[in-house]
């Protein structure tokens, strides 16, 4: 039986009991009879309602859950290595260069320039190094890229550590030293320093063949992407020295490893002859030790060609190797040219070996 027929029911039977109610006398008892039956007949129609309802009611499906709607994560052992290596396809070097090829052509755009140049500051050789440039003019830039601190606009910049700003550049042959000498086409200039870690680290300049090209604004946007190259420059550094902590350590613990397998001192000295001189790409490698107050002795030593060999004694006033032993300090020299008191030699009566141009 549908819902509407047993409502239709209940309902005329209702009506029809009312009715023969109607005619009963209107005492105390007929009266709670009327009552009785009117709450009887409402009670019934509600409680068919209910049942039906909740009878025929179907449950909602279950809401997806935001995870249900991405790819279930892999756990540890579900196809995966335990130590997955990172693969990098670049070095940080190679990434820089990425970066700097994807915004100075963008610089380059903004301002309508002729020549985009970062600059590195090389303070150990008091000079400047054409780190990356853009230009409209290859031909005329400077060939190798370094010239001294002191030269151009860009030495002001660095002394003065602030933006600078030139709309009408004289005819000279030094102003924008990345140029060669004589053939600099500029006549407008824009120079930002870099900074990293409150120490000028380079400058980023912008030129035109155009007098009046360039405006306050287009400082402050050069301003801005100084500060973009800054912060590459400061997380290539970041990554480059985790990346040789990395390297340090795992040599380290190779070193480590090889050493414990070694049983006698001739074998100690020959890996260690091997391994630094592949370390550090050396020519010579020289063991050696103390062997009284005022003396060392050679152990050991690579290349015995020269005047030194294993057991050698030398003077500790003497030499390089004993100004180390009398010193007890590391000593590095990159260029022995430019040092007149290391001289690579033991002895100081002895003639120098000056096929060897540095020393750690």
């Amino acid at each position: 039986m549908s819902k509407s027929v047993t409502l239709l029911t209940i309902a005329a039977t209702a009506f029809v009991a009312a009715l023969l109610v109607s005619f009963l006398p209107n005492s105390l008892l007929f009266i709670l009879i009327k009552i009785l039956l009117m709450v009887a007949v409402g009670g019934s129609i509600f409680f068919y309602v209910k049942e039906d309802t909740t009878a025929g009611a179907v449950d909602p499906p279950p809401a997806a859950s935001p995870q249900s709607t991405r790819p279930r994560r892999a756990h540890r052992g579900e196809g995966m290595a335990e130590n997955t290596p990172i693969k990098t396809e670049h070095t940080v070097e190679a990434y820089f260069d990425l970066f700097l090829e994807t915004i100075f052509p963008l610089i380059k755009r903004t301002l309508v320039a002729d020549t985009v140049v970062l600059l590195m500051v090389n303070y150990f050789r008091k000079a400047f190094y054409i780190r990356y440039r853009v230009t409209e003019y290859p031909e005329l830039m400077l060939d190798p890229p370094f010239f001294d601190l002191p030269r151009g606009l860009t030495a002001l910049i660095l002394k003065e550590r602030k933006a600078l700003l030139e709309n009408a550049l004289p005819d000279s042959e030094d102003l924008l030293p990345y140029y060669r000498e004589g053939s600099n086409p500029a006549r407008s200039f824009l120079g930002v320093p870099i900074f990293f870690d409150d120490y000028v680290a380079g400058i980023l300049c912008v030129d035109s063949r155009v007098e009046g090209s360039f405006s306050d604004e287009d400082l402050q946007i050069l301003g801005e992407f100084a500060r973009i190259v800054g912060i590459q420059l400061a997380s290539s550094n970041k990554q480059y020295e985790n990346e040789a902590e990395n390297t340090a350590n795992r040599q380290l613990t190779e070193f480590t490893g090889e050493l414990l397998s070694l049983t006698d001192m001739n074998a100690l000295s020959g890996y260690l002859q091997n391994r630094l001189a592949e370390i550090f790409a050396a020519d010579r490698v020289t063991i050696c030790e103390r062997s009284g107050k005022n003396n060392g002795r050679v152990l050991a030593i690579s290349d015995d060609s020269g005047p030194a060999s294993p057991g050698s004694q030398f003077p500790d006033n003497g030499g390089v190797f004993g100004w180390v032993l009398r010193k007890n300090q590391t000593l590095l020299v990159e260029d022995f040219s430019e040092k007149e008191n290391y001289i690579p030699r033991l002895y100081s009566d002895e003639a120098p070996d000056n096929s060897f141009k540095a020393l750690l």
